[in-house]
């Protein structure tokens, strides 16, 4: 929705590398939320922390790993990810098919 400012709460993703490898299997390590406000309605997306007994949000397979200097460059761009809607959000349903994107930097953080 054009115009709409959504706030976007703290994601944390959980990466386990093997050693030598470039890639690094993703977990969401604690739910993650986003919130938009339309007229009087107030709508949150939740995604849930990984659950690797059901694979809800486990073994998220995108994550590229490169080296930038002394810090450790992460390329995330997972898919099939569980995610609900709480609050007021018409037209809006559950899927297991939510899309993360994102480009990452740790300072000082080397690939094994």
């Amino acid at each position: 929705m054009k115009g709409l400012k959504p706030r976007v709460g703290t994601c944390v993703l959980h990466l386990e590398q093997v050693a030598g490898s470039f890639t690094a299997k993703g977990a969401i390590a604690s739910v993650c939320e986003i919130e938009t406000k339309v007229l009087f309605f107030t709508c949150k997306l939740s995604t849930p922390e990984a659950n690797e007994g059901t694979g809800v949000n486990f073994n998220l397979e995108k994550n590229e790993l490169s080296k930038g200097g002394s810090n450790l460059l992460v390329t995330a761009a997972d898919s099939g990810i569980t995610s609900e809607p709480k609050g007021t959000c018409p037209g809006v349903k559950a899927t297991k098919e939510a899309k993360e994107k994102a480009t990452l930097t740790e300072e000082g953080v080397k690939a094994v």
